[in-house]
């Protein structure tokens, strides 16, 4: 009769430790959710940052190109107004 009282008694402390495992693979669980989810935002915001680094690359290649083409057109203003000049 007290053997099996004491069976039972530890089944009960091996139901609580049972019990006390599950909630904490429960709260494992929600924190390694919450961590991919996470990483999944993380990963969106740096591809939306890729993609706008490379609109500004293609951005700043323009007017790079432009402020050549100014450089050139003002060159050649000042050789024509340097011939208008000795002409005169």
């Amino acid at each position: 009769m007290i053997h099996k009282r004491i069976q039972i008694e530890r089944m009960i402390i091996m139901d609580k430790k049972l019990d006390l495992i599950l909630q904490k693979l429960v709260t494992l669980e929600s924190g390694q959710n919450n961590l991919k989810t996470g990483q999944q935002e993380l990963k969106e915001i740096v591809v939306a940052l890729l993609d706008r680094h490379e609109e500004t690359e293609a951005k700043l290649e323009n007017l790079s190109m432009d402020v050549h083409k100014m450089h050139g057109d003002v060159t050649s203003i000042k050789e024509q107004l340097s011939e208008l000049q000795s002409e005169v």
